[in-house]
């Protein structure tokens, strides 16, 4: 069948196809386009909560091997790592679940090194009221990071806790997300054809069929039955033709009579 661009089918098809693609690209987009600050936003809560975990597990309760794994669970869990100095500047726990990415990894970087000294430690979190984040970039990964630090006191003594992790989603998590909409935009596009035909059938049938039943009546043959279908319009159009028939019909009928009246 030859296509009809004019048709209603077409342009159906037309308006629904438009309309499924520009709605996936604008939700695609809006998405894309704010999964960053969303990420930095739920990272900064998420490195804020995993501290607050982390000195509840190592400070707050009595240590135990639990608490101990818990900790290290919260870090893997939150796809970052911790470490925690005493006064003296001394190592005395890390977790580490992102490997070669943590900053605070062996041998650290200048800026790293500064940042975690005694010195710059102390009055960070005396501005800051005993605690404070600050953003690096990586030089490895080049992703932007998140160094997140607190004064803990506990057992008669003060100590350092800080977190390090990711700001910027990972490039896989972006790539998926893409993927995942050019998913959602095919199956959009065949959902929004197949309910463009059923809703344009439903719609032309009835006209279709009763163009036929005109194509009857016009060659004045008065059984033609026009059926609107289930629309309003279109079953009226119907009942507006079926009358009009009918009146044809009589005065048909009316000039055959006529005619034998006066043939007689």
């Amino acid at each position: 069948m030859k296509l009809d661009t004019h048709g209603i089918r077409f342009r159906f098809w037309l308006v629904f196809f438009f309309l499924a693609v520009g709605i996936t690209l604008f939700i695609g987009a809006l998405q894309l386009g704010l999964i960053r600050p969303y990420y930095r936003n739920s990272k900064i809560e998420s490195v804020t909560s995993l501290a607050d975990e982390i000195q509840k597990d190592l400070f707050t309760n009595e240590i135990s091997s639990y608490s101990v794994n818990d900790a290290l669970r919260q870090a893997v869990n939150n796809n970052a790592c911790v470490v925690i100095f005493n006064v003296k500047g001394e190592q005395i726990y890390q977790a580490d679940s992102i490997g070669s990415s943590c900053l605070f990894q062996k041998p650290m970087e200048q800026s790293v090194q500064v940042l975690l000294s005694m010195d710059s430690i102390k009055v960070l979190t005396d501005n800051a009221e005993h605690d404070f984040s600050q953003n690096m970039t990586n030089r490895i990964t080049g992703q932007e990071m998140i160094i997140y630090g607190r004064l803990v006191k506990a057992n008669l003594a003060n100590y350092y806790l800080f977190v390090n992790s990711a700001l910027e989603p990972v490039d896989s998590v972006v790539t998926f997300f893409t993927q995942q909409y050019a998913v959602y935009m095919i199956a959009a596009i065949l959902l929004a054809s197949v309910l463009a035909m059923y809703i344009s059938q439903k719609v032309t049938n009835p006209i279709v069929m009763m163009n036929k039943e005109a194509h009857k009546l016009s060659k004045a043959d008065y059984s033609a039955v026009f059926n609107g279908g289930s629309f309003t319009e279109t079953n009226e159009l119907a009942n507006s033709l079926n009358d009009a028939n009918t009146q044809l019909a009589k005065i048909d009928e009316l000039r055959r009579d006529l005619m034998a009246n006066v043939s007689h």
